[in-house]
């Protein structure tokens, strides 16, 4: 994650923060994680839920994007399968293992979306050391903006 500090009241600020956390880090170790874990998936259980299913379905959509449905699969290979000896019902069962693995992969990826979801907050929350800080100098204009 990337914190850009656009002017010099922000990287003040930002030092400040940076001083608070590691107090706050001495004096109370990870209660702060804690905090923000049962806030994403105690309190905002519902919205969190929904976040991960999206961003699930549109991993699992990206990787598999080829894939249609039975309907326009058959119409699609039926003919050409059935030259190469292919009847309808394999291709019908090498549909439904095909869809079989999409499904495990949206399990997969639910996980994965969980996990970077804890890792975000984690980074941001609890170590934030560990983000990139890039100081932004804004030009002004000949305006003076």
């Amino acid at each position: 994650m990337k914190i850009i500090l656009e002017n010099e009241l922000e990287k003040k600020a930002w030092g400040i923060m940076m001083e608070a956390h590691y107090k706050w880090e001495k004096n109370y170790g990870d209660s702060l994680r804690q905090q923000m874990e049962w806030h994403f998936f105690d309190l905002k259980r519902d919205d969190v839920k929904a976040m991960i299913e999206e961003e699930a379905h549109r991993r699992v959509n990206e990787d598999w994007r080829n894939i249609l449905t039975l309907d326009m699969t058959l119409e699609e290979y039926l003919e050409e399968c059935a030259d190469d000896g292919v009847s309808r019902e394999e291709l019908v069962e090498e549909y439904e293992r095909l869809h079989g693995e999409i499904l495990e992969d949206l399990e997969v990826q639910k996980v994965a979306v969980e996990e970077d979801l804890r890792r975000l907050y984690s980074s941001f929350f609890n170590a934030p050391e560990g983000l990139t800080v890039v100081y932004q100098e804004v030009v002004q204009g000949s305006d003076g903006r």
